[in-house]
């Protein structure tokens, strides 16, 4: 009788090393490609940014948000007044039939409340444009 060795079945794990490192390198080039972003309606201006002299000549309304997430809504011709979440589109409906408007948020107001706003009026059909300050 002729003496055998035990079989034993190593896995050839090289190829696989590869695949997975050309998956992960596909994974991430795409992912952050389809993270979840907002569109925003820039208007011309420096920086892409627009700024009060733009909507004073515009006549556009803009909604204002507090740090403490209160919001008000207006135009420059009439002033602003106090708005709610709850009322914010119908409050804006009766400022300008226009479809565009500028948010403007004070600096250290938390980014999920300023861009839980944004994509309200976005849903409603509002065109959103950003305010920026002159900080010179």
């Amino acid at each position: 009788m002729i003496p055998t060795a035990p079989l034993e079945s190593r896995i050839n794990v090289t190829p696989f090393l590869g695949v997975l490192l050309g998956l992960t390198a596909l994974l991430m080039s795409v992912v952050p490609a389809r993270t979840a972003s907002m569109a925003l309606d820039y208007p011309p201006g420096p920086g892409g940014v627009c700024c009060w002299e733009q909507i004073s000549k515009n006549r556009q309304p803009f909604v204002s948000i507090a740090l403490d997430g209160s919001l008000s809504v207006g135009n420059v011709a009439e002033g602003s007044r106090p708005s709610s979440q709850a009322t914010l589109l119908a409050d804006l409906a009766s400022v300008s039939g226009d479809r565009r408007v500028a948010v403007r948020a004070e600096a250290e107001t938390p980014y999920g409340r300023f861009a839980a706003i944004v994509r309200r009026l976005e849903a409603a059909g509002y065109a959103v444009s950003l305010v920026g300050e002159d900080l010179q």
